[in-house]
């Protein structure tokens, strides 16, 4: 007969074997989430962008684009967001020299965007919070240093007009997807109208 503690010592031995297997699991499923994430934020800025391109007439090689597009970044964050590089990243210098002379144009421009539709402030909120929940959870000790946008998305959700989602409410999955759904139909109609596979394939793994 085996004794309770040897039962015990068994149940702890196969714990410590299988936390490993588990964690290694799980962190697999985290990083395909941050995939997935990523991928969301794309079609949001691609949606928002082709509905102001389209309704302000701009073009690729004009002013208005580029202060679209740094706008966008500010406004809609991704992990490598940092305001700096994304300035320099202007190639034409006459434009960067009006971006840099007059910064606030861009928060501006951007605050616009997103104050004109409350749809849109919701979603991006879910969007980040979800974002830093995954950094969080996969990078404990150094989330931040290693991804400057994170900095920027937790300041959005403070100066958000939306109530901070909670992650681990057991609607939150639905939440967002159906808030994405919304915003595809509005949106999609000034560029490409997701399918509904395709919107499922993007939060199987949220």
């Amino acid at each position: 007969m085996v004794g309770p503690q040897t039962l015990n010592l068994s149940i702890l031995v196969r714990i410590q074997v299988w936390q490993p297997i588990m964690f290694g699991l799980t962190k697999r499923g985290f990083k395909k989430g941050l995939e997935a994430n990523g991928l969301i934020h794309d079609a949001i800025v691609m949606g928002v962008a082709d509905k102001y391109i389209e309704e302000e007439k701009l073009e690729g090689n004009d002013f208005g684009m580029q202060l679209l597009g740094r706008a966008l970044n500010w406004a809609i964050p991704n992990l490598n967001y940092d305001f700096k590089t994304d300035l320099d990243k202007v190639e034409n210098g006459e434009f960067k020299n009006r971006l840099m002379t007059d910064e606030d144009q861009i928060f501006k421009k951007a605050l616009s965007i997103v104050n004109s539709d409350q749809l849109l402030e919701k979603l991006i909120t879910y969007y980040a919070a979800y974002e830093i929940y995954l950094i969080n959870t996969l990078f404990p000790k150094d989330g931040e240093i290693r991804y400057s946008g994170v900095k920027r998305m937790k300041k959005l959700i403070v100066q958000s007009y939306e109530k901070e989602p909670d992650i681990h409410s057991p609607v939150f999955k639905e939440t967002y997807k159906n808030l994405f759904i919304e915003f595809n139909s509005h949106y999609g109609k000034f560029g490409k109208v997701l399918k509904k596979e395709t919107i499922d394939s993007l939060f199987h793994y949220i």
